[in-house]
């Protein structure tokens, strides 16, 4: 059981294992797996825009339109050490994502079917 729980906190994906509290006050776990693009991963860029899919993966991108899609897996923890901001998007449900447009920006929400129309 446990070696499942590290699997599922690992992969990215909140099945109630790397994102924990209520609906509406949800924490990351410094641990659990996110994709952030190379530039977020190098702390060249900060996270302007935050994807959760609709398979319950998450991303953190610069946002730029030269992201790839050469991303990294990495403990969400390391990403909050560098901006505490982004503890807000525990609260983000799946298939939505939020943008702004400098770190110091206020957040935008967005539903990932309002993003393809």
């Amino acid at each position: 059981m446990a070696t499942e729980e590290s699997e599922r906190a690992s992969s990215g994906k909140d099945e109630g294992f790397g994102v924990t509290g209520s609906k509406a006050n949800r924490e990351f776990r410094d641990d659990f797996g996110v994709y952030c693009c190379p530039h977020v991963f190098r702390a060249i860029r900060a996270v302007l825009l935050v994807v959760r899919d609709p398979d319950g993966e998450w991303q953190f991108l610069c946002g730029q339109s030269d992201d790839t899609d050469d991303c990294h897996l990495v403990g969400v923890g390391h990403l909050l050490e560098r901006d505490p901001s982004l503890a807000a998007m525990a609260n983000l449900d799946i298939a939505s994502g939020a943008e702004r447009m400098s770190r110091e920006g206020e957040w935008d929400y967005f539903r990932l079917e309002d993003q393809e129309q």
